[in-house]
């Protein structure tokens, strides 16, 4: 299993998904790591994909 299917997995929204469809956004998923207080959007900027955010200081 890789980081990506284990953080899907563990979602609430993506948990329940078939293999299949999990797959798929597995596929258009990017790790990205920003440092604190880094901004990573600003109010009004075009949506352009999903955003799961979460605490994981095993890169630091």
């Amino acid at each position: 299993m890789t980081k990506v299917q284990d953080v899907l997995l563990k979602s609430q929204l993506f948990g329940g998904l078939p293999d299949d469809h999990l797959e798929e956004i597995k596929k258009i998923s990017v790790d990205k790591y920003f440092n604190k207080g880094e901004i990573i959007f600003f109010d009004g900027d075009e949506g352009s994909g999903f955003r799961r955010k979460r605490a994981d200081f095993s890169h630091c």
